[in-house]
């Protein structure tokens, strides 16, 4: 009698852990179904990278300027018009026959910068500071040179040497900015920045406006002011698509998202390839909730870039949104053509898979997850649902361990 409570005493408890152990694997089941889509990777720079210094060798020398010898001239347009070869046989044999021509000299150190001959370009200038140690152009363009040569310490000082002479040189206060820039001194290329838009009010000025938007949109605390910068390049050149883009991103970060979405719009009607500002559009319209344009501009995004993983995985979200699986299989399957690596295209993979019960391309997609993060918890999770789906408790109950 005692044996035979004992065996029911111990069947009940058996049946208890079965029951427990199925009513756990169900909630974790149901809890990975029904948990919500993952989130869109809104991780687009959020700013275009800021344009380089003027790098035009005409804008930098300004070689042709006040030019009155016919053969400089001609040797100018030479230069001008791309045969450098040409321009600097003739620039070195009139420097040559009268070394202190300064005019002969400019003309040749922006020959020289063209063809990227750096030092010849110093040995030159050097030797007209000799003649004119007073001539804020030569230090601006010695700067040219020593940026060039990734010196910057020396660039820096070279630029401020013209600014000492010339307080209004807008083409140092530029580049000095610039430098500032590279080298994250956010406020001192805040202050060149400015600098220009005092002294320069025309269409010119708008660069300066948009280089004075990125350095503080950078700092803490400054969107206000980064979005009247970046509002002001698009007044002084309607057609500035970097700026507009800046723009829309700022508004964004102001909770401005009708801005945003205006300024974004302004952005493709001017360049309707622009993959940055139709990926950000779509990203926008995911957030206000507004599916089917966003995957449209997701689309686009895509049409205009194909190596934008994001866009596509961003597509892939949105498309799970709207219920359409295959869509977004599809869209994941395009994030790992170009990059096989990506864990959340990985994972969106497997759990689709597995929810249309095709359990063995879903457990190849959660295992190669493993194989790349052998500790991401979701891929854990997705596994242990699988094999509780595929009936295999005790392997559903390894994974979600």
């Amino acid at each position: 009698m005692i044996h035979k409570k004992n065996d029911i005493l111990f069947t009940l408890i058996i049946l208890m852990l079965i029951l427990s152990t199925g009513v756990f694997l169900w909630h974790r089941v149901i809890s990975e179904v029904n948990r919500p889509a993952i989130l869109i990777d809104g991780t687009y720079d959020p700013a275009m990278v800021s344009e380089k210094p003027v790098k035009d060798l005409d804008d930098y020398i300004a070689a042709s300027d006040d030019v009155s010898d016919p053969f400089l001239l001609e040797a100018a347009r030479l230069k001008e018009e791309g045969y450098l070869d040409a321009a600097l046989s003739m620039l070195e044999r009139i420097y040559d026959q009268d070394p202190t021509d300064q005019e002969a000299m400019n003309i040749l150190v922006s020959a020289y910068i063209a063809s990227e001959q750096l030092i010849k370009a110093e040995q030159v200038l050097m030797e007209i500071l000799e003649l004119d140690p007073q001539n804020a152009r030569i230090y601006y363009n010695l700067g040219v040179v020593k940026s060039m040569q990734g010196e910057s310490a020396d660039a820096v000082a070279a630029y401020g040497k013209a600014l000492d002479l010339n307080p209004v040189y807008t083409r140092a206060h530029y580049n000095m900015g610039m430098i500032h820039l590279k080298m994250d001194s956010l406020e001192k290329a805040e202050e060149h920045f400015r600098a220009i838009t005092r002294y320069d009010r025309s269409a010119e000025s708008a660069m300066a406006y948009f280089q004075l938007g990125y350095a503080l949109s950078k700092q803490s605390g400054k969107t206000v002011d980064a979005i009247a910068a970046y509002r002001r390049a698009t007044e002084l050149k309607p057609d500035y698509i970097k700026a507009r883009n800046n723009l829309a991103i700022q508004l964004e970060k102001a909770d401005d998202r009708e801005g945003a979405i205006a300024e974004f719009k302004k952005t493709i009607q001017l360049d309707p390839s622009a993959a940055g500002s139709l990926y950000n559009l779509g990203r926008l319209y995911s957030d206000t909730g507004q599916l089917e344009e966003a995957a449209n501009h997701y689309r686009l995004a895509v049409e205009a870039d194909p190596s934008l993983t994001k866009a596509f995985f961003n597509l892939g979200v949105v498309e799970e949104k709207r219920d359409q699986s295959l869509k977004a299989i599809e869209a994941y399957e395009s994030v790992l053509t170009i990059d096989s690596d990506y864990l959340r295209a990985i994972i969106r993979l497997g759990v689709l898979y597995r929810q249309a019960n095709e359990l063995e391309k879903a457990e190849k997609y959660l295992k190669r997850a493993l194989s790349i993060d052998s500790k991401y918890a979701s891929a854990w999770d997705g596994l242990g649902a699988l094999y509780a789906k595929k009936n295999c408790p005790k392997e559903a109950l390894k994974h979600y361990d």
